[in-house]
């Protein structure tokens, strides 16, 4: 198993060190945030999970999706395969929570690598860190652009789309 920069809780630096994989050079891949209008995101099969009966309520998430033949999901924190296939990973996911469905901001990666920027602000409360930030440096090229992806009123960076959407992007 090949090892990928990670650092529990940075899932958005993750998948910006992700897309500069090697491997996925010559491959079409796509950043996903996900979230939910309420700001707030059930997702099963998730390390963070106190069970694997139990989903983590992220206020948002980021992977990575990589058409290898068929469309797969990247992301470094699920308990399912690494890569999922696309529609395995929606269905195992996300399920009906009837209040709360997800939404999901799509982006091409190559705009991702050259948009994204993060000051790491949105991890500090009075001053601490609500988790111990990555041993390298903070993604900024220009100013943070963070609030502005995990903002879902607009589509300013990549399209939004909700599960039925993309289920049908990737299939």
């Amino acid at each position: 198993m090949q090892s990928y920069l990670y650092a529990s809780c940075y899932c958005e630096e993750n998948i910006w060190h992700l897309c500069m994989h090697p491997q996925f050079a010559q491959k079409q891949r796509k950043v996903i945030w996900i979230s939910s209008e309420a700001g707030i995101c059930p997702l099963w099969h998730q390390r963070a999970a106190s069970s694997p009966l139990h989903p983590v309520w992220w206020d948002y998430h980021v992977v990575l999706l990589v058409k290898d033949g068929q469309w797969q999901v990247w992301d470094l924190d699920t308990t399912l395969a690494l890569p999922t296939p696309a529609s395995r990973y929606l269905t195992a996911t996300f399920r009906d929570t009837h209040a709360i469905a997800p939404l999901f901001r799509v982006m091409d990666a190559d705009y991702y690598q050259r948009e994204f920027s993060s000051d790491r602000s949105h991890m500090l409360k009075d001053s601490q860190w609500l988790a111990t930030p990555p041993s390298w440096q903070p993604i900024q090229p220009h100013a943070s652009t963070f609030d502005q992806m995990l903002d879902f009123s607009s589509d300013t960076h990549g399209e939004i789309k909700t599960l039925t959407q993309l289920s049908t992007l990737v299939s």
